[in-house]
């Protein structure tokens, strides 16, 4: 839901799955015309973290050493939790 307007954009009927979860997360990629979201959020159903991942990225581990530079196209920050960040 965009909390600004209160839009839903996308939704799937029937029951809360991991197969409906990936719907979802792939209808509202395909309904934002294929972009990168800047921050996406949701409740912590596990089935979204594959979906988002799928959809968007890659889950990447930082290293305990990690320096500034290139950042990859999006990071995994928790389960629920997806930040795409546009760079180097």
């Amino acid at each position: 839901m965009d909390p600004e307007h209160r839009l839903l954009v996308s939704v799937v009927p029937g029951k809360r799955t991991a197969a409906n979860t990936e719907r979802l997360v792939n209808d509202f990629k395909e309904r934002t015309g294929d972009r990168s979201m800047n921050l996406i959020t949701s409740d912590e159903y596990a089935p979204y973290k594959t979906a988002i991942l799928k959809a968007y990225g890659e889950e990447v581990t930082a290293a305990a050493n990690w320096q500034a530079g290139p950042t990859p196209r999006a990071v995994l920050c928790a389960s629920t939790r997806v930040e795409l960040r546009h760079g180097a």
